[in-house]
């Protein structure tokens, strides 16, 4: 099975827009500088068939380079945090381009204890990509749809 995962920029975390990392910077480095990526929208639920989870979302390219190859990570956790399982995709389009938005979909073994979705953003080399959540999702799938007898 062939799994899409994003990946977050900047070590997997959110930017919001007020908040520090805790890490010095550089002085060479812009401190105010707007995270490369928007996550425009997405959900995750439980798949008709009961046994998958889908994570489906879009993207927004809002520098002024292109960004090759994202890799999207989806990391589901307990309700008390702990990290059940991470699954993996790619945004569709590749490269994607300044100003361009592409969607992307991630497949993955539906667990009973998946309490909340966080998503990471990378290049297919590794890098870190940060990116501002316009979304404001992080919701558990919806209960489990029973079948008619």
């Amino acid at each position: 099975m062939f799994l899409v995962v994003l990946g977050c920029i900047g070590g997997g975390r959110r930017n919001p827009s007020t908040s520090s990392s805790g890490s010095s910077q550089s002085t060479n480095e812009n401190v105010d500088a707007s995270p490369p990526l928007e996550l425009m929208s997405w959900r995750w639920a439980q798949t008709a068939s009961d046994m998958f989870v889908e994570v489906n979302g879009e993207v927004r390219n809002v520098s002024d380079e292109k960004l090759d190859a994202l890799r999207v990570t989806a990391e589901f956790r307990t309700k008390d945090g702990t990290l059940i399982t991470t699954e993996d995709g790619m945004v569709e389009s590749s490269p994607l381009l300044p100003e361009q938005t592409s969607s992307f979909k991630i497949m993955g073994r539906y667990n009973s204890e998946m309490a909340t979705c966080n998503l990471r953003f990378k290049t297919i080399w590794g890098t870190e990509i940060d990116y501002t959540d316009k979304s404001k999702t992080n919701t558990p799938p919806p209960a489990k749809t029973k079948r008619k007898k």
